[in-house]
């Protein structure tokens, strides 16, 4: 079993070091390149929405990312300390069948994010958020 970890600060820019995770991730692993460019959608769905969301403004917290492999499957683990969030609870949006330009904004990566791994699963332990998912290696 192989893992790596990641810190990121709750702020937009810490996007671009998750993209070269990823990457490094992609190439020391062997992953096709379909996997990684659905791991990065995912992670930075799921990411932006911690930094924009689960802290106060302006307040200076840190997202751990950590991923592993686990035979034919990667399991990804996020903990932050931000406020208590599901999104396994979360109802899918129900203007899915609307146009684009009838869509109202947001609510559309969790919903990605859920379709895209086998499996997500969400605790809460003591003031941490901890959201774990699993994909299948193709």
């Amino acid at each position: 079993m192989q893992a790596r970890v990641l810190i990121l600060s709750n702020d937009v820019n810490e996007l671009a070091r998750l993209t070269t995770f990823i990457e490094k991730l992609r190439q020391e692993w062997n992953l096709s390149d379909k996997l990684a460019m659905t791991l990065n959608l995912i992670l930075e769905e799921l990411i932006t929405n911690i930094i924009f969301y689960a802290y106060k403004p302006d307040a200076t917290q840190l997202i751990e990312l950590s991923v592993k492999t686990d035979g034919n499957e990667i399991i990804i683990t996020l903990k932050d300390e931000g406020k208590p969030f599901n999104p396994t609870k979360v109802p899918d949006p129900d203007y899915l069948h609307k146009d684009a330009e009838e869509r109202q904004i947001g609510g559309m990566g969790i919903y990605l994010a859920r379709k895209m791994v086998d499996d997500m699963q969400y605790k809460r332990i003591k003031n941490c958020n901890k959201l774990i998912l699993k994909k299948k290696i193709e």
